[in-house]
């Protein structure tokens, strides 16, 4: 007695282990199936753990508007505005959650420049920021002080 394919189950038992029988029409449709949904789902998590170029731009664009929104006491700049401008691309819901750098440049006419770069792009983003740290308002022994400050930021495309 022979079977035809339509005889055949669609799991099959090898060596203890299920898997999709290649015999039957459901199987090879299954089998299929699968591949694509594992090769999206590993097209989707690349995705997502690698910055583009547009997800920086507009990274940076929403953090000079979330940075620029928000007065702070003087004091929460003493060592710079780095770590609030990386906070700030971290938070924009852009690209990953990590590895976008922020690194501090030079002085130059009242602001303090940071370049915004990450390891997956070629991009970087120079944002100069007033005031400049040096120019904060101190309290009497020379700290920043609680006053508040409103940063304003200038973003460009290229390197500082």
């Amino acid at each position: 007695m022979t079977s035809s394919h339509g005889d055949e189950p669609v799991f099959v038992r090898t060596g203890g282990h299920w898997h999709y029988n290649h015999r039957n029409r459901v199987g090879r449709v299954l089998i299929v199936v699968t591949g694509l949904v594992v090769a999206g789902g590993l097209y989707a998590y690349a995705d997502d753990i690698r910055w583009s170029e547009a997800e920086l731009r507009a990274a940076v664009q929403e953090a000079e508007r979330a940075v620029e929104s928000e007065a702070l006491p003087a004091y929460q700049f003493m060592t710079g505005y780095d770590g609030h401008l990386r906070d700030a691309v971290h938070a924009s819901g852009e690209g990953p959650e990590h590895g976008a750098r922020v690194e501090a440049r030079e002085e130059g006419g009242g602001a303090d420049r940071y370049e915004v770069t990450t390891p997956d792009t070629d991009t970087a983003y120079c944002v100069s920021v007033t005031p400049a740290v040096r120019d904060l308002p101190r309290d009497v022994h020379g700290r920043p002080s609680g006053d508040e400050v409103r940063p304003s930021l200038e973003v460009a495309e290229g390197p500082c």
